[in-house]
């Protein structure tokens, strides 16, 4: 039988709610708040993985097997509803720190990646006059000769 400072577990913290219950206890009960820890736990993990420098694929595919496995296996409610957020808030959190990565590498066609005055990508709208200003999409009210006569 395990004695009281028997090892590591003698350092463990379980954090309790402002009630003095355990969070875990109350997620089975409560789908609400098996999602919260679902979107907490994702977000804990990329951040320590992206930290850690760990190739931003390896990381997508990664979550992407355990939110598979977590989304096969929930049995209830709480565990659906956990595994529903875990999924949503890593594919959410991935996609943006891929587009974060391409913005700061400059392989990206965000306004926010541009000079002021680069012409829009899309020939069509750059026609019209869209191009970058302070890190947004912008037309002005110029038009250059475009399929439609630069007619908006």
């Amino acid at each position: 039988m395990r004695q009281p400072h028997d090892g590591p577990a003698e350092n463990a913290r379980v954090s309790l709610g402002d009630d003095g219950s355990c969070p875990a206890e109350n997620a089975a009960a409560r789908p609400d708040l098996a999602a919260r820890l679902g979107a907490d736990d994702a977000a804990r993990i990329i951040a320590g993985q992206y930290i850690a420098g760990i190739d931003l694929g390896q990381i997508r595919a990664h979550h992407e097997d355990v939110a598979a496995c977590l989304l096969a296996d929930a049995r209830t409610a709480s565990g659906r509803a956990y595994a529903r957020e875990y999924a949503a808030t890593a594919s959410y959190l991935i996609t943006h720190l891929r587009q974060d990565h391409a913005v700061a590498s400059g392989r990206s066609a965000a306004a926010c990646a541009q000079p002021d005055g680069t012409p829009h990508p899309d020939p069509l709208l750059a026609g019209r006059g869209w191009h970058a200003d302070r890190g947004l999409w912008q037309r002005s009210g110029t038009r250059g000769p475009g399929p439609d006569g630069g007619r908006p």
